[in-house]
């Protein structure tokens, strides 16, 4: 299991207590989840902290990050640019292999972070896993 190599190797506890998606919207379960697959968002939280969008939800919570995976528009980075703000905003720090919003954004997202002390970590491929 990730979370026993993650503590083994680095000293880390990981807990996932927010996911979102733009279909069903942001599920928050303080305690966290042990196994996400197969659950609809809006179920996982058992309608107690089911907010309608992503950007509400991490208003609404508390984070030690922010892990942006959208897939975000080649006009505007949306929705995930602004997930990125936010998150960076309130200093927390944001991992993301988004390219659109690191495309468009990303020095000014790199800026964002630097002022406000918290890391930005972007890194993806193109046509990742793709056969050649």
């Amino acid at each position: 299991m990730h979370s026993q190599r993650l503590r083994g190797r680095y000293g880390v506890t990981v807990r996932v207590v927010g996911v979102a998606n733009a279909h069903e919207g942001f599920a928050y379960r303080e305690r966290g989840w042990s196994c996400l697959a197969g659950r609809r968002v809006d179920r996982r939280a058992g309608r107690r902290r089911a907010l309608a969008d992503s950007a509400r939800g991490l208003r609404a919570t508390e984070a030690d990050v922010l892990v942006e995976v959208t897939g975000s528009r080649s006009s505007d980075g949306e929705p995930g640019l602004s997930h990125m703000r936010e998150a960076l905003e309130r200093a927390i720090p944001v991992v993301t292999s988004n390219k659109w919003p690191v495309a468009l954004a990303g020095v000014e997202l790199a800026a964002l972070a630097r002022s406000r002390g918290v890391a930005f970590r972007a890194e993806s491929t193109v046509m990742s896993g793709t056969p050649c």
